[in-house]
């Protein structure tokens, strides 16, 4: 039986701040692209030095700014409306994202998402809180969720919109999605036997 189902934050609940970020400074995904952002998302550097560094000349501070303030401006209102379903049901929700300290920031003071999840761990803080780096898809994270959320890997599932950490979530032991749309998740919750 589900007890809490974990959602991503980009592209789940919110538009991706990363891709964003690339596509609007039109440059690939590369591993020192990966790196850097990787690096903001644990709390090792702050997510504008991570952008400077990425984006580099005179429009980082620009482009930086920008996706701070779009981060929540149009909200995936399909998933947030599959949380609620399931809340109803019964089955609690939390959030388990890789995210810098100011995305992460930005998403706790603009939306409902502390009133509304619980837990709430973005990777940053929770890097930072425990003194050691946990990122997806780390297992080390999955453990740290589970934790947090009191309960055991069989009652816990993740919907992310990453395959890597799909099956990493799977590795560890918990229920895990592959989120595509809020449809195609609520079938595949309904099958883990959520109550929906």
């Amino acid at each position: 039986m589900l007890r809490i189902v974990f959602f991503d934050w980009g592209n789940v609940l919110a538009p991706s701040v990363s891709k964003h970020l690339l596509r609007r400074a039109r440059l690939p995904r590369t591993r020192a692209t990966n790196a850097l952002l990787r690096s903001a998302c644990a709390g090792e550097i702050p997510a504008f030095e991570a952008v400077r560094r990425v984006v580099g000349g005179e429009g980082w501070r620009r482009l930086y700014e920008e996706t701070i303030s779009r981060r929540m401006t149009r909200p995936l209102r399909s998933a947030w409306r599959l949380a609620r379903r399931l809340r109803a049901s019964g089955v609690r929700t939390g959030i388990l994202s890789n995210s810098a300290i100011e995305w992460a920031w930005n998403d706790l003071v603009s939306t409902p998402a502390s009133r509304e999840f619980d837990p709430v761990l973005f990777s940053a803080l929770e890097s930072l809180r425990i003194g050691r780096r946990l990122l997806k898809p780390d297992p080390a994270i999955f453990r740290h969720a589970i934790r947090e959320a009191g309960t055991n890997p069989g009652e816990t599932a993740l919907l992310d919109d990453r395959l890597e950490n799909v099956r990493a979530a799977a590795a560890a032991g918990l229920r895990a999605v592959h989120y595509v749309d809020a449809r195609s998740a609520e079938a595949e919750l309904r099958h883990l036997g959520a109550r929906l």
